[in-house]
C-alpha cells in the first residue's frame, strides 16, 4: 500500500507523456507539411523518423544513467516550442524565401529538430517502465503501454478537436508546456516544499500566457520576409496566411502563394480562353481563385449566376473580409467540398472552371483525376465547357511535366470527345462534348469583350494554335488515367518536384526501409517478427485510411488528428484487455490479433468500395474510418501486450526491445507506403501488401521453432 503514490506518479507521468507526445504529434505534423508547401508525402516522412528516433531513446533508456521520469516530462514540455520556433525561424535561413523545399532537405531539417524530442520521449517511457519494475507492478511493460496509450487519446481529444480550433499552434504548446510543468512540480518535488511548487507554478503560467497571446503571430511574421502579416490561422485544410505587399494582397496556403490580387494577366487567360467557347453562358460553376478577381472577368459575359466554391471554405471569410471581389449579388459562395458539391448537386451548368494549383498534393490530385471529370460531365448542359490548368508548357517543362500533362490529357479524352490545350501562363485545358475553337482573340473581338491582355494586340491566333498543336502532339496518347485511388499526377508531380534538385530520395528511403525490415524479420525472434510486422501494418493502415478519407471527403488537415487519435484509442483498449483479460499468454493468443488485422486489411479495399457506391458524405462512411483504424490499431496493442508477456527476460530490457521492435516497423510501414506503394500501386493495392506482411509474420511464428522454449511456449501471468 505504501508504493501506491508512487505507481500512481508514474501513471500520472505516463499519461503526460502520451498526452503530450500525440498532441505535439500532431501540431509538428502541420508544421512541416506547411514547410513542405501541403504535401501530403511528408506525414509518411515525419511519421517514420518519429518512430524511429523513439524506438532508439527506448533502447538507450534501457541504460541505467537516464534521466528520470520526471527530467523527461519537463524536457518534453519544453522542446515542442523550441521545435515550432526554430523551424519556423530556419525556413528563411537556410533556404531562399519563397522557394521549394525537397524532400531531402525536408528530412534532414526534421530529422535534427526532432531528434531531441523523440530520443527524450522514448527514454522517459523506459524509464517508467523501469521504475515500475522496481516497485514490482505486475506486466510493468504492458502497464506502461496502456497508460501512455490512453493519455494520448486524450491529448488526441482535447488538442485536435477543441483547442486547435480556437488558439495557434504556439499558444496550444505554450498550454501543453505549462500543463506538464505544473505536474512535474506538482508529482516529483518533495511534498515539503509546497511553497516552492506555488512560487514556481506562477512564472510557468505567465509563460503560457504570454506565448498564448503573441509569440505565434510574431513567429509566422518570419515566413513572409518583406510583407505585412495581415492574417494567419490554422484550418481543417491547411494553414492560411494572408500578406500585404505595397497595394497588393497575398493570400498563401501552407506557406505557398495561392493567388494574389492584382494579377490581371493570369485570371483573364483562366477564364476567357473557355467562357468565350460557349455562345452564351449564363450558368458558372468556379472551383477556385475566384477571390483573385476572375469573378469580375466571369461577369463580362452574359452569366446570371455564378456559383463559387472554394477547396478551403475559409478562404470565402477572408476574400469577404479583404476584398470587393465577392461583392456581386450574381455570386453564390458554397461552404462545400468542391468534389461532393460536384457529388451530389442538382443543378446544371454551362461552363465549369477548375482554377486551381498543380496536383502537388493528394488533395489537389483529386480535381484532376478520371473519377472527377466523369462528375463534371454529368453536370453540364448539353454543349457545356469544362477547364482546368497546368504550369508549366510541356515544351519547355521536360520529361516530367510532359507526364503529368499526358495523364491529364487521356484522362480527360476518356469522358469528353473534344479536348484542346491553350498555352499562356498556365496550359489552360478545355474539354467539351462540342467542338471548340482556339482562335480565342477572334472570340473575344466577336463578342466586344474588353480585355488588357487577351486579345488580338496580345495573341496571335495563328502561333496559339500552333504552339497548342506542338503540346498536344508532344504528349503520350496511351497515357494510363489519373484516379482517386490511383493517383499517378501526384506521383508524377513528386517525381517533377525532385527534378528541382537533380536528387530524388524517395529510392533510398524506402530502399533503406526495405533492407531493415528483411533483416528484422529474420533476426528477431518468432514473436519479435509478429510484433515487427504489426508495426508495419498498423502504420500502412493508417495512411491508406488518410489517403481514402481525402479521395472522398477532402479534408486531411484536421481528419490526420482524428485518425492518430483513433488509433491510440485503439492501441490503449487492445493493450488493456490483453493485460487484464488474458490469463495465460500463448503464442496462440498472440497470433489472435495478426490474424484479425489480416483479415481487415484484406477486405478493407471492398469496405472501401462499398461506402463509396451508397453515399461517401454519410457518417456510415466516416464511421468506417474509424472502426478500422481503431481494429487494426487494437489488435496492434495486443499483440505488443502478448509479447512482453512471452518473454521472460528481463522486464524492463524486452519491453524496451520490442517498443523498438514495434517503432521500427511502424516506420518502415510509413516510408513504403506513403513514399512508394501508394504512389506506384495505389491505395487498394497498398492495403493488399499490409495484409501480406502480417501473414508473413504469422506464418513466420507459427512454423519457427527458433528462440521459443518450453517455459515462453505457455506463459501463465498474473494481473
Amino acid at each position: 500500500m505504501k508504493l501506491e503514490p508512487e505507481v500512481r506518479r508514474l501513471r500520472i507521468a505516463l499519461f503526460l507523456l502520451g498526452t503530450t507526445s500525440i498532441a505535439v504529434q500532431i501540431l509538428l505534423l502541420r508544421e512541416f507539411i506547411s514547410l513542405s508547401q501541403g504535401n501530403e508525402l511528408v506525414i509518411g516522412v515525419i511519421l517514420a523518423q518519429w518512430m524511429v528516433l523513439t524506438g532508439i531513446g527506448a533502447l538507450v533508456g534501457r541504460l541505467r544513467r537516464m534521466p528520470s521520469p520526471a527530467i523527461a516530462l519537463v524536457l518534453v514540455s519544453v522542446l515542442p516550442l523550441i521545435i515550432v520556433i526554430l523551424v519556423r525561424y530556419l525556413r528563411n535561413i537556410l533556404f531562399t524565401a519563397g522557394s521549394i523545399i525537397g524532400l531531402g532537405q525536408v528530412s534532414a531539417l526534421s530529422t535534427l529538430l526532432l531528434a531531441p524530442f523523440c530520443l527524450v520521449s522514448g527514454i522517459g517511457f523506459v524509464r517508467c517502465i523501469a521504475a515500475m519494475h522496481d516497485l514490482r507492478v505486475p506486466r510493468p511493460g504492458a502497464s506502461a503501454y496502456t497508460w501512455e496509450s490512453v493519455g494520448s487519446v486524450a491529448g488526441g481529444l482535447v488538442f485536435n478537436i477543441l483547442l486547435i480550433r480556437v488558439i495557434d499552434t504556439v499558444a496550444a504548446l505554450s498550454i501543453l508546456a505549462a500543463t506538464d510543468l505544473c505536474a512535474a512540480i506538482l508529482l516529483f518535488l518533495p511534498a515539503r516544499q509546497r511553497a516552492m511548487k506555488a512560487i514556481l507554478l506562477l512564472p510557468v503560467i505567465g509563460i503560457a500566457f504570454v506565448g498564448a497571446c503573441t509569440l505565434d503571430h510574431v513567429t509566422m511574421t518570419w515566413l513572409f520576409p518583406g510583407q505585412d502579416l495581415l492574417y494567419s490561422r490554422g484550418t481543417p485544410y491547411g494553414t492560411l496566411s494572408v500578406t500585404r505587399q505595397q497595394e497588393q494582397l497575398n493570400f498563401y496556403e501552407d506557406n505557398v502563394l495561392a493567388f494574389s490580387t492584382g494579377d490581371p494577366m493570369r485570371n483573364e487567360e483562366s477564364v476567357h480562353f473557355v467562357m468565350a467557347q460557349h455562345p452564351r453562358p449564363e450558368r458558372v460553376l468556379l472551383i477556385g481563385g475566384g477571390i483573385s478577381g476572375t469573378t469580375g472577368e466571369i461577369f463580362k459575359y452574359p452569366v446570371e449566376h455564378l456559383d463559387y466554391i472554394e477547396h478551403n471554405p475559409w478562404i470565402l471569410q477572408l476574400g469577404r473580409k479583404y476584398t470587393a471581389n465577392l461583392d456581386d449579388g450574381r455570386i453564390h459562395t458554397l461552404l462545400d467540398d468542391g468534389r461532393l458539391y460536384v457529388r451530389h448537386t442538382d443543378q446544371r451548368y454551362d461552363v465549369v472552371i477548375v482554377n486551381l494549383p498543380d496536383p502537388s498534393t493528394m488533395q489537389l490530385n483529386r480535381f484532376y483525376s478520371l473519377d472527377c471529370f466523369f462528375e463534371i460531365r454529368s453536370i453540364l448542359h448539353p454543349g457545356g465547357i469544362f477547364s482546368l490548368s497546368l504550369l508549366p508548357a510541356a515544351e519547355y517543362g521536360g520529361d516530367q511535366s510532359r507526364k503529368i500533362q499526358s495523364t491529364v490529357f487521356s484522362s480527360l479524352h476518356k469522358v469528353f470527345p473534344h479536348v484542346r490545350i491553350l498555352p499562356g501562363i498556365r496550359n489552360v485545358f478545355i474539354a467539351s462534348d462540342s467542338s471548340l475553337d482556339g482562335h480565342i482573340a477572334a472570340l473575344i473581338a466577336a463578342r466586344h469583350i474588353q480585355t488588357d491582355y487577351v486579345n488580338g494586340y496580345y495573341i496571335d491566333d495563328q502561333l496559339l494554335e500552333d504552339r497548342s498543336k506542338t503540346i498536344e502532339a508532344g504528349l503520350d496518347p496511351s497515357a494510363p488515367p489519373n484516379t482517386d485511388f490511383r493517383p499517378l499526377c501526384y506521383s508524377q508531380q513528386l517525381a517533377y518536384w525532385s527534378s528541382y534538385f537533380g536528387f530524388d530520395p524517395v529510392p533510398w528511403l524506402t530502399g533503406a526501409a526495405g533492407v531493415v525490415m528483411v533483416v528484422l524479420y529474420w533476426r528477431t525472434r518468432p514473436f519479435g517478427s509478429v510484433v515487427l510486422t504489426s508495426g508495419f501494418t498498423a502504420s500502412s493502415i493508417e495512411l491508406v485510411l488518410l489517403t481514402c478519407f481525402q479521395a472522398l471527403y477532402g479534408s486531411l488537415y484536421e481528419m490526420t488528428g482524428m485518425i492518430i487519435t483513433t488509433f491510440m484509442a485503439g492501441l490503449a483498449l487492445g493493450s488493456y484487455i490483453a493485460r487484464e483479460r488474458v490469463h495465460h499468454a500463448s503464442r496462440e493468443r498472440l497470433l489472435e490479433g495478426q490474424a484479425i488485422a489480416i483479415m481487415v486489411c484484406a477486405i478493407l479495399p471492398f469496405l472501401i468500395t462499398a461506402i463509396r457506391r451508397i453515399d461517401p458524405i454519410s457518417w456510415v462512411g466516416e464511421l468506417l474510418f474509424v472502426a478500422v483504424t481503431f481494429v487494426v490499431a487494437g489488435c496492434t496493442g495486443w499483440v505488443f501486450s502478448i509479447a512482453v508477456s512471452l518473454d521472460r527476460a528481463s522486464e524492463t530490457s524486452q519491453a524496451a526491445s520490442l517498443y523498438g521492435t514495434d517503432l521500427v516497423g511502424s516506420s518502415a510501414g510509413a516510408l513504403l507506403t506513403g513514399l512508394c506503394i501508394i504512389p506506384s500501386l495505389g491505395v487498394m493495392n497498398a492495403s493488399y501488401v499490409a495484409s501480406a506482411v502480417s501473414a508473413a509474420g504469422f506464418v513466420l511464428c507459427m512454423v519457427s521453432r527458433r528462440g521459443i522454449s518450453p517455459s515462453e511456449e505457455v506463459y501463465a501471468g498474473t494481473t
